[in-house]
């Protein structure tokens, strides 16, 4: 298992949309509107958000979406693919470090 923190400089739409379509299949269908999911990918490309993702085996299994202001940082939104058997991914998405 490991983590990836994406921030302004190295989010892309393909991996933004793997997280949106994950976190679909988590909650069994769609829970927000797309217009939504296009608001939290803006908000990292203007570095008011980073997404964490855990994955294995280089496969994403689970996301947090991390809002970001001043000194602090606030959960905002996240997914755990639920076909994995692995320990409870965004709890370990939550504690990787960011320093941007």
């Amino acid at each position: 298992m490991s983590a990836q923190v994406f921030d302004q400089s190295n989010i892309t739409e393909a991996f933004f949309e793997a997280y949106r379509l994950l976190h679909h299949k988590a909650a069994g269908r769609v829970t927000r509107p797309l217009s939504t999911f296009r608001m939290m990918f803006e908000w990292i490309q203007r570095g008011l958000a980073v997404l964490s993702c855990a994955m294995l085996n280089e496969k994403p299994v689970g996301f947090a979406l991390i809002s970001v202001y001043k000194d602090g940082a606030y959960y905002s939104s996240g997914c755990e693919d639920p076909n994995s058997t692995t320990f409870r991914s965004a709890i370990f998405c939550n504690g990787k470090r960011y320093s941007g």
